[in-house]
């Protein structure tokens, strides 16, 4: 398991059970999604260029079909490996690479959004 950046965190993925929706995602400082009993489906943050270090984090989950069905773990970029319902809106743009960029509206940033599929 990849390290989190909080005691907390740490805490919550090892002794609780929790799962953190996007261990790649090495720049959230102290936020996190962390979940258990659900399986993900996408992550995005929706930051707004104007205002320094202002973003929204959301998550994407279904409940599982059957007891011991298994996450998804696969990732992908592109929303047509993904059903359509479980796509974000594209009023906050396309994937983004980067962090803040000179945009003075809301718009996905940090290489989001993300969609999670069976392995």
């Amino acid at each position: 398991m990849n390290v989190l950046g909080s005691v907390a965190c740490v805490h919550m993925a090892h002794h609780i059970t929790s799962q953190d929706i996007d261990s790649t995602d090495r720049k959230r400082w102290c936020e996190y999604i962390m979940y258990r009993g659900l399986i993900k489906l996408g992550y995005a943050r929706i930051s707004h260029g104007g205002l320094t270090d202002t973003e929204l984090q959301v998550g994407k989950f279904r409940l599982p079909e059957y007891s011991g069905e298994p996450d998804n773990d696969k990732l992908t970029y592109s929303p047509e490996d993904v059903p359509t319902w479980t796509h974000f809106p594209a009023l906050f743009g396309g994937r983004y690479r980067s962090h803040y960029g000179n945009e003075s509206e809301h718009h996905y940033h940090m290489d989001t959004p993300k969609y999670f599929t069976p392995s």
